[in-house]
């Protein structure tokens, strides 16, 4: 994840963090399948996807926390 995604994901409230959870999660789950039937030829997908679902959830609880903002 670059820079300028990385201050998209400041930028985004904590509704959007939320959703983008979820939709991380759902690929991350549809990604494992692929990996398992075969069907997938990148086999680091699943890590990276990984990756960034951890970074959309500390960027989430930091702005919960209020210790983020679009400042920093």
């Amino acid at each position: 994840m670059n820079k300028k995604a990385k201050n998209e994901l400041k930028e985004k409230s904590v509704q959007d963090l939320k959703a983008m959870v979820g939709e991380k999660v759902k690929e991350i789950a549809k990604t494992r399948v692929d990996f398992m039937k075969g069907s997938i030829k990148n086999v680091r997908r699943v890590k990276t996807l990984r990756d960034e679902l951890a970074r959309i959830k500390t960027f989430l609880n930091a702005k919960e926390k209020g210790g983020l903002t679009n400042k920093q």
